[in-house]
């Protein structure tokens, strides 16, 4: 029976050939060597006997499963040393993995970190690893280069010792080493390889002991922890962090789409004109008004808007409604209270009025002064009446949609519809700039994430390929793998969520709308990712 043969194999990479029709068969334990000049392709074949590659052309069969001892060592920096070699905890170590230690010589520095290992130190872990497998083939390549006498020999002979029913077949240089310890040799060139020696006898069959127990669960874990750390907090910054930007653009630049204040479907014109005129050109509805503009504080003169109050139910007043010299002013000056004593200019005639309420207008855009017209013409007497009589100033109640056309005559003005749309024009260029911060940093988050999760990935690979070479079943530790970034991915977006939720609440007031369109970002997103390791990972 073989354990190993090939059938008219061949190997080539496009037109660099490395193996023409060739036949090999092993079929008995013992320690088998390949020999050749450098670039022939030995390790090409070792990886053809270890699944690694595929041949171009013919048939390659193997009984048993196989190791590699790879001539890099090929160790994971995330995991111990024993779990390097055993791919699990220490408690859960056998006597026989305990005696290997021991056997190899690694029992002395086990605690060690991967990183800090001498090169012979390094080659006789990766030595162990392949071994503690209890594999029926071992692949190694160049397993003593690099060592010193001591470790050599100390390799070579553990080595030896598992060919005694085991197949070892090892791609070497050292003549020294491969007289004394070969049963069979083989040389290769020109693209063919033939047997040269053979001090083989016969050994007994395979032992099929049950293969060691390997905890994948905490190796795959303990190997990926970096990766998970990245992932557990750079996207979580990221979705913040556009979060807050979002927020901050919709909390910053909202414009009310209401218009709840009072003096917003008033236009108020400015001309020495009589009532019927006005009326006749602009709004029958119009009324002569009072020309205030401006109001005095220690004796500067300030910028108001002072208009007639029209009070409408639905607004709420903090104190009462102005009567005789008496004014109410809006929320948004708070250096002035209830009490405080004001002068307004009309004319050439100043009048001390006192604030007697504070009017919640939401939608306002500008401090204003509200005065009751018919009490403060009689404050101010027979100027009062002459004003009206003589009018320079008029107000207009209109349709909020048609103030555009009368703004269109230069002596109309209707401060809140202007405000408005200065602060609209305001708004859309500086949301332009967020917006385009917001793609910046989404593009930002996704190169970021993409280049994460491609060096997670390829991490990875490296990671799966020598559980693999330890014939430890490559499909298993990939849906291990993505089970395990699949939930973590879940977490981080469900973390980013519910802190979204929380900073809602305390800090913005977002629609319930753009929060169901955040939720429904982040779970494409997760399905995205997952879809993706799925189709990199080639999952069968």
């Amino acid at each position: 029976m073989a354990y190993l043969e090939l059938k008219n194999a061949s190997k080539a990479y496009g037109k660099d050939i490395i193996l023409i029709d060739q036949e090999l068969i092993i079929d008995k334990p013992g320690m088998y060597f390949i020999v050749g000049p450098s670039g022939c392709g030995k390790s090409t074949l070792l990886s053809i006997l270890a699944n690694i590659q595929e041949l171009s052309s013919g048939s390659f069969e193997k009984i048993g499963h196989s190791t590699v001892i790879f001539q890099n060592y090929e160790l994971i920096n995330e995991l111990s040393i024993l779990e390097n070699i055993f791919f699990q905890k220490e408690k859960d170590m056998s006597s026989a993995q305990r005696a290997l230690l021991k056997q190899l010589g690694i029992d002395v520095f086990k605690d060690r970190k991967v990183k800090h290992l001498s090169f012979g130190q390094r080659q006789r872990i990766g030595i162990a690893r392949a071994l503690a497998q209890d594999p029926d083939i071992v692949l190694c390549d160049e397993p003593t280069e690099s060592l010193d006498k001591d470790n050599k020999t100390i390799v070579m002979q553990a080595l030896k010792a598992y060919s005694q029913d085991r197949i070892v077949i090892i791609v070497s240089h050292d003549l020294s080493l491969i007289e004394k310890y070969y049963d069979v040799i083989y040389s290769f060139s020109d693209k063919r390889f033939i047997k040269v020696a053979d001090r083989s006898s016969e050994r007994k069959a395979f032992s099929k002991d049950k293969r060691p127990r390997t905890d994948l669960i905490h190796t795959c874990l303990k190997m990926t922890r970096k990766g998970s750390i990245l992932l557990l907090v750079v996207l979580p910054i990221f979705i913040l962090a556009i979060f807050f930007l979002y927020s901050f653009k919709e909390e910053l630049f909202d414009i009310p789409k209401s218009t709840r204040a009072l003096n917003a479907e008033y236009v108020y014109i400015s001309t020495p004109t009589d009532l019927d005129t006005i009326r006749e050109n602009f709004a029958y509805n119009a009324e002569a008004i009072l020309p205030f503009e401006y109001m005095k504080n220690d004796k500067e003169k300030i910028r108001a808007d002072i208009f007639p109050l029209h009070y409408q139910d639905g607004y709420e007043i903090n104190g009462s409604l102005p009567s005789g010299a008496q004014v109410v002013i809006n929320q948004l000056d708070t250096n002035y209270k209830i009490g405080d004593v004001i002068t307004l200019e009309v004319g050439k005639i100043d009048i001390d009025v006192t604030i007697s309420g504070v009017i919640y207008e939401p939608d306002a855009l500008s401090f204003v002064i509200y005065y009751d017209l018919e009490s403060l013409i009689a404050e101010l007497g027979s100027y009062g009446e002459m004003l009206i009589e003589h009018p320079e100033a008029f107000e207009a109640q209109v349709r909020y949609d048609r103030i555009p056309v009368l703004l269109e005559n230069q002596i109309v003005y209707a401060p809140f519809y202007e405000l408005r749309a200065i602060m609209i024009a305001d708004v859309d260029r500086y949301q332009m700039i967020f917006d385009g911060l917001l793609i910046v940093l989404m593009i930002l988050g996704v190169v970021v994430s993409t280049i994460l999760v491609n060096k997670d990935l390829k991490t990875f690979r490296y990671q799966s390929f020598i559980l693999s070479s330890m014939a430890i079943d490559a499909n298993t530790v990939k849906k291990l793998f993505l089970l395990e970034r699949a939930i973590e991915f879940l977490v981080a977006m469900i973390m980013s969520y519910i802190i979204c939720l929380l900073l809602n609440e305390h800090l913005f007031v977002l629609e319930d709308g753009s929060l169901a369109i955040l939720a429904l970002i982040l779970l494409t997103a997760n399905l995205i990712y997952i879809v993706s390791m799925i189709l990199s990972l080639r999952i069968k």
